[in-house]
C-alpha cells in the first residue's frame, strides 16, 4: 500500500513539473514574440508606449509565473530558478530580434509579412495560456465563479476600450495600401 502510495507522489511530482514546464514554454515562447513586437516598432512613440505597457504586463505576468512554476515544484528549486531564468531572458531576446529584423535590408512587404506572422503566434500562445491553462486551474478553485466571470470581462471591456480611445487603428498615419506589382492583376484598375 505504502509503495503504491509513493508512486501515486512520484507521478503527481512528475506529472506538476511537465505541466510547469509546458507553462513556461508557452509562456517563454509568447514573451519572445512580446519582445519581437517591441524591436520592430520604426517609431519613437510606438517604442515607448508598448515598452511601457510591456514594463507594466511583465510584472503582473512574471509574477504569476513564478508562482505557478514555483507552486507545484517548491522541492525542485534548482528547475524552478532555471525555468524563470530562461522566461526572463526571452522578452531582451525577442526584442533583439525584431530589432535585426527591423534593420535588415530585406523588403517591406516580407518584413510586414513576418511581422504579421509572429504577431499571430504571440495572440495565440496568449490565447491557449489564458484560457487553457490560466482560467482552466482558476475554474477549479473554490471562489466564487461569477465574480470571476465578471472581473475576466471587466478586464477584457477595459482594454478594449482603452484601445478604442488610445490606440492606434486609424489611417491617418499618411501611408496608402497597395498591393506590390507582383500581386498585381487584370482584376485591379491600372
Amino acid at each position: 500500500m505504502e509503495e503504491t502510495a509513493n508512486y501515486a507522489v512520484a507521478e503527481s511530482s512528475e506529472g506538476s513539473l511537465l505541466k510547469s514546464l509546458t507553462f513556461a514554454v508557452a509562456m517563454s515562447f509568447h514573451s519572445i514574440l512580446e519582445g519581437f513586437a517591441l524591436g520592430v516598432q520604426n517609431t519613437t512613440a510606438r517604442i515607448v508606449t508598448l515598452f511601457v505597457s510591456l514594463i507594466l504586463h511583465k510584472g503582473v505576468e512574471a509574477f504569476s509565473v513564478g508562482l505557478q512554476i514555483s507552486k507545484g515544484n517548491s522541492n525542485k528549486i534548482k528547475a524552478v530558478v532555471a525555468t524563470i531564468l530562461v522566461y526572463a531572458l526571452m522578452t531582451p531576446l525577442g526584442s533583439g530580434l525584431g530589432t535585426l529584423l527591423q534593420l535588415s535590408n530585406i523588403s517591406p512587404l516580407h518584413k510586414d509579412g513576418a511581422v504579421l506572422i509572429l504577431e499571430s503566434l504571440a495572440a495565440g500562445t496568449f490565447i491557449y495560456v489564458t484560457f487553457l491553462e490560466v482560467l482552466a486551474q482558476e475554474k477549479d478553485n473554490e471562489h466564487n465563479s461569477l465574480k470571476q466571470l465578471l472581473a475576466i470581462f471587466i478586464g477584457f471591456a477595459v482594454i478594449a476600450a482603452l484601445q478604442i480611445a488610445f490606440g492606434d487603428h486609424g489611417h491617418d498615419g499618411g501611408h496608402v495600401h497597395t498591393l506590390p506589382p507582383e500581386f498585381s492583376t487584370t482584376l485591379l484598375p491600372h
